[in-house]
């Protein structure tokens, strides 16, 4: 759950990464770009635990910067979340070891180094 750390709101904004189809004009000033997510054809987006973050009711993390982590109860999870269109999350592809949600159903990084450090505990140079 996220929530405001400031006043404990659940109104907040956060940071999207969206696929937008790009629209370039040639102008004698220079070229001219524009996007439209509407018009993309893969219409999901995705956010994670350093997204930028806002409240909507005190205006933390608006200046200066927050990020997910910093409103999130678990600040040390790391995450992806990617929605479709329809604002359903695609949380199907989690971290094998603790069942955490990323993009690529791969170890989390701190699964990671704790497969690293026990590794390192058991195959010590003798």
């Amino acid at each position: 759950m996220f929530r405001c750390p400031k006043c404990k709101s659940t109104n907040l904004e956060v940071t999207v990464e969206v696929w937008a189809k790009l629209i370039q004009t040639s102008d004698p000033d220079g070229p001219i770009y524009e996007t439209e997510p509407e018009a993309a054809a893969d219409k999901d987006h995705m956010w994670t635990d350093i997204s930028p973050m806002q409240c909507k009711d005190c205006g933390h993390g608006n200046y200066p910067a927050a990020i997910a982590r910093d409103f999130s109860d678990d600040p040390d999870r790391e995450f992806i979340v990617i929605a479709t269109s329809e604002g359903d999350n695609d949380e199907t592809k989690t971290c094998p070891d603790c069942g955490t949600p990323n993009q690529f159903g791969e170890l989390c990084h701190k699964c990671t180094l704790d497969r690293q450090a026990q590794f390192e505990a058991t195959h010590t140079p003798g």
